[in-house]
């Protein structure tokens, strides 16, 4: 279905904006997705490129890919690649350090994870990347493709033993909260933000006892994203169970498993989308009064629950970025971000689609 017959059998008034549609920036399938100011970043492996048949660029080895937010397919650049570790990227992030800014990220090793860095303004020879902590530390248990996170300070993320956190330089790995099953991870200042089942609590990334923010009644929370900025106004108010009184100027953004997505700013609940059957929502994004949100088939629906689809809610208006089933991502995690001009998201390439 096109983004136009979507907004016309949905009542909508937004074609003039739609018009252009989602572009392509690049040659590459992403794994992970994270932007920065000017440029994007992703990791890609060989393994999601056998199986979606789709890279126009070689891509042999897991790979760091930079681009401009206004590149064109192909002039993404290989920051860092593996050959012959058997290794796989994942989740990726970045931080300023000693006027230097650098990019961390996942590699996955079979029964071992490792935290990689490189610098972001230069190419990395391959088996050139810094290891955090340094050898023979070590990290305590594999990751895998969930979130990598930091505040500047601290890197943090979730492995099979429970949430931890380390210093933006390597060091002593700290367990923020023991346990498995932790799902997404968001992170402001210097508070790392985590869903637990039903329920988002925060926790210093430091280390500090974690504390509850909010719980909903039936459906597990899939997607979390924190903000400093106040959702939009939607059309209707939904009031979960919120717990004590959120941080002042701290907003919240979350999808559940049974599709709907929800923003909570001081205490206040606006629904940006009911429950939907079948639906679960994968990521969500807030920015510039924006609520982005990435939505796939629950696993228990496969193919019958429907393509994955990029939504945002603006001034009250839902509008459907991206919905193609032909050429729809095979793999879990998926990934939307967003600036005051374009959002930005994994796909079977990396996609943009400008506001």
């Amino acid at each position: 279905m096109s983004i136009e017959n979507e907004a016309t059998l949905l009542g909508r008034s937004d074609e003039a904006e739609n018009a252009s549609g989602p572009i392509q920036l690049s040659d590459t399938t992403p794994t992970r997705l994270i932007e920065s100011r000017g440029n994007l970043y992703w990791s890609s492996n060989p393994w999601v490129i056998e199986v979606q048949h789709t890279s126009k660029l070689d891509v042999s080895a897991p790979t760091i890919y930079r681009a401009s937010k206004s590149s064109q397919p192909g002039e993404e650049v290989a920051l860092y690649a593996e050959e012959g570790t058997g290794g796989e990227f994942g989740a990726l992030t970045f931080a300023k350090v000693e006027d230097e800014f650098y990019g961390y990220f996942v590699a996955n090793y079979p029964g071992m994870s490792q935290i990689k860095r490189i610098p972001l303004g230069a190419v990395t020879p391959s088996g050139g990347a810094d290891v955090l902590p340094p050898p023979p530390a070590g990290l305590p248990a594999t990751i895998g493709f969930g979130d990598l996170v930091t505040d500047g300070s601290f890197l943090c993320w979730a492995d099979s033993g429970g949430i931890r956190s380390m210093p933006i330089g390597g060091g002593e790995v700290t367990t923020l909260v023991p346990g498995t099953g932790f799902a997404r991870l968001s992170v402001l200042g210097g508070t790392l933000y985590y869903v637990d089942g039903n329920s988002i609590f925060s926790v210093p990334t430091g280390g500090g006892t974690p504390s509850f923010v909010l719980g909903t009644r039936l459906f597990p929370i899939t997607a979390l994203y924190v903000l400093e900025e106040q959702p939009p106004v939607a059309l209707a108010d939904r009031p979960e169970t919120p717990g004590p009184p959120i941080v002042p100027d701290v907003a919240v953004v979350w999808g559940r498993a049974d599709g709907s997505v929800f923003g909570m700013f001081h205490g206040e609940t606006t629904t940006y989308q009911e429950p939907i059957a079948s639906i679960t929502v994968a990521s969500v994004y807030s920015t510039e009064g924006r609520v982005l949100w990435y939505q796939q088939a629950s696993p228990e629906a496969g193919a019958a629950g429907g393509a994955p689809k990029v939504l945002m809610s603006f001034q009250g208006v839902t509008t459907t970025l991206s919905s193609n089933a032909e050429n729809a991502p095979l793999y879990n995690r998926l990934d939307v971000m967003a600036d005051e001009v374009a959002a930005y998201w994994t796909w079977e390439y990396v996609q943009k689609y400008t506001f």
